[in-house]
């Protein structure tokens, strides 16, 4: 998970994943007063063996303070999370 922006500003918020699952899809979760999220397009690898997935799709703009963020993908292990702070 990669986010890029100045104190409760995102800029850019991406996500990468390695594997071989076929196609999966991104979510980016974020909790302030309740859960939202925002799912990527299908994205399938472009051949046989591993590789990396990648989606720049998280919902860039203004935070609230300790509000946080995290990234997973379907068939694939992990969920990384970050904290927005001033």
């Amino acid at each position: 998970m990669t986010i890029i922006g100045k104190g409760l500003r995102i800029d850019t918020w991406s996500t990468n994943a390695f594997g071989n699952v076929g196609c999966t899809q991104a979510t980016f979760d974020f909790f302030d007063n309740d859960y939202k999220d925002r799912h990527s397009s299908i994205i399938c690898p472009d051949g046989p063996g591993p590789g990396v997935y990648y989606s720049a799709g998280g919902p860039a703009g203004w935070y609230q303070h300790g509000t946080e963020v995290c990234n997973y993908w379907l068939k694939i292990d992990g969920y990384p999370c970050a904290e927005i702070r001033q």
